[in-house]
């Protein structure tokens, strides 16, 4: 299929990069870094006295009025949903109604069942060469993504849920399996909204199947 996104190219260098890495045995990344002060940050980034710089710098000052720390997400296909995925279970909050709903995990076979096109999903490249059924991965990411949240949900302080998550977003495995039950659970409220695609097999077609392959998510999709 047609990347929307990126050049022929560019989508073999990238595959070539993943296939390489995981083959490669290396201490886990750091998904999402330590914090660091803002204003350290932007000095370090936006060193030169161009208009583009003293524009930055400035928005940086604006922003240190009310957020004193930033954390440097990893840079991958995987990004947006990382940025927002950490920036939700870090919070001191409890289990979100929809994780707590019985049939969560009924929704792969029952949509899979509805919408025969949905058997066109691709798990992201760290799961390629395994025979793994689809609605059994996807339920049991979404079974992990209840089990991660609810662990972190019952921590009584923040800096316990903030070890915590830290921790998670560096086991590989799990943190990608995250992110599929994130990616369906998109596809699903699409279907209930069929917002921003004509149809929501567009939706996985255009956006989702390239996440963890050939693209990341732009704003407008992944706040879904």
């Amino acid at each position: 299929e047609e990347d929307m996104y990126r050049a022929a190219d560019e989508i073999e260098k990238e595959k070539e990069l993943l296939i390489h890495e995981r083959g490669l045995s290396v201490k886990p990344k750091l998904s999402v870094a330590p914090e660091m002060d803002i204003m350290d940050y932007c000095k370090k980034e936006w060193r030169g006295n161009t208009q583009k710089a003293t524009c930055m710098k400035k928005g940086y000052e604006e922003v240190s009025q009310k957020f004193t720390s930033i954390r440097r997400v990893r840079g991958d296909n995987y990004c947006a949903l990382r940025a927002t995925l950490f920036q939700a279970m870090s919070q001191p909050a409890g289990l979100p109604s929809w994780l707590q709903d019985p049939e969560l995990t009924l929704l792969p076979e029952k949509l899979i069942s509805k919408y025969s096109w949905i058997k066109q999903w691709k798990l992201g490249l760290k799961f390629e060469g395994k025979s793994e059924d689809l609605v059994d991965k996807i339920k049991e990411s979404l079974t992990l993504l209840r089990k991660k949240w609810a662990g972190l949900a019952e921590l009584r302080t923040a800096e316990a849920r903030q070890r915590a998550c830290d921790e998670l977003f560096t086991n590989e495995e799990e943190e990608y399996s995250l992110y599929e039950a994130v990616k369906f659970l998109m596809l699903h409220r699409a279907i209930e909204l069929w917002d921003t695609s004509s149809d929501p097999g567009q939706l996985l077609r255009n956006h989702l199947n390239q996440v963890g392959h050939t693209g990341g998510l732009e704003q407008v999709s992944y706040t879904l």
